[in-house]
């Protein structure tokens, strides 16, 4: 969310993920027959942050997130037998995107002021506030996060100048 918020303020935003898509820990595999799909790394998440739960809010308007619902328990690994959650607590909501995870983080890097780059990992930071950059200004340093063919060697770091203010994750 935090690359959408800077773009909604206004910014220009560049996101570099070294997997094939946006997702990392909400990522979806398709299966190998039509219709197929599982969730792996994140299930559920929860938004009991006031901000975030405005972002899932948000997120749930626009038909990307729901709240997953029905009975929640474990299974003992002893009896095999499922045992209900039980709890006097008020339930606290368990979110999914739908109809994957991963449409969470694909609808979030579509928002407008984003350049999402896929397969890239970065490598380095150059520059920045007391550097020999004339205006202070920082360079990515990333390169390809796909694997190299047999025959081929890592091509060499690509380089984008110019951004004011870097956030690593």
């Amino acid at each position: 969310p935090a690359a959408s918020r800077l773009a909604q303020a206004g910014c220009d935003v560049t996101v570099y993920e070294p997997g094939r898509g946006p997702g990392g820990r909400a990522s979806t595999r398709r299966g190998h027959a039509p219709g197929l799909q599982r969730d792996h790394g994140a299930q559920f998440f929860r938004a009991d942050d006031p901000a975030f739960r405005a972002v899932v809010d948000e997120s749930r308007a626009a038909g990307f997130v729901a709240e997953w619902t029905g009975t929640f328990g474990t299974l003992d690994a002893t009896t095999g037998g499922f045992l209900p959650e039980t709890s006097d607590a008020p339930p606290r909501p368990r979110w999914v995107g739908t109809p994957s995870m991963s449409s969470i983080p694909r609808r979030l890097s579509e928002t407008p002021g984003i350049r999402f780059l896929p397969s890239r990992r970065v490598v380095g930071f150059e520059g920045g506030p007391g550097s020999d950059a004339p205006d202070g200004s920082w360079t990515v340093v990333h390169r390809s996060s796909a694997p190299p063919a047999d025959d081929a060697s890592a091509p060499p770091p690509t380089r984008d100048e110019g951004f004011a203010v870097v956030v690593a994750a």
